[in-house]
């Protein structure tokens, strides 16, 4: 809505509408998704949301295992 409003708020809606309408078709399109989603997680959502709370709570540094992904290219020789 910050969007939308800024070219309001500065006045730049005075110099034409190619000042404004770019920011407020943006806003449209951004509430417009939004609608579309289900952002509150009570509707159809299949995503386990424990599990991925669950991934997010341990450490990156604890899951990597074996050696480097890549080796130096004077090693490759």
């Amino acid at each position: 809505m910050a969007l939308a409003a800024t070219p309001f708020v500065t006045g730049q809606y005075r110099q034409g509408r190619r000042h404004w309408v770019p920011q407020v078709a943006l806003c449209a399109f951004e509430l417009g998704s939004l609608l579309l989603s289900d952002p509150s997680g009570r509707g159809d959502d299949k995503t386990d949301l424990e599990a991925v709370r669950e991934a997010n709570a341990l450490d990156p540094h604890a899951q990597v295992t074996g050696g480097p992904a890549v080796r130096p290219a004077s090693a490759r020789a």
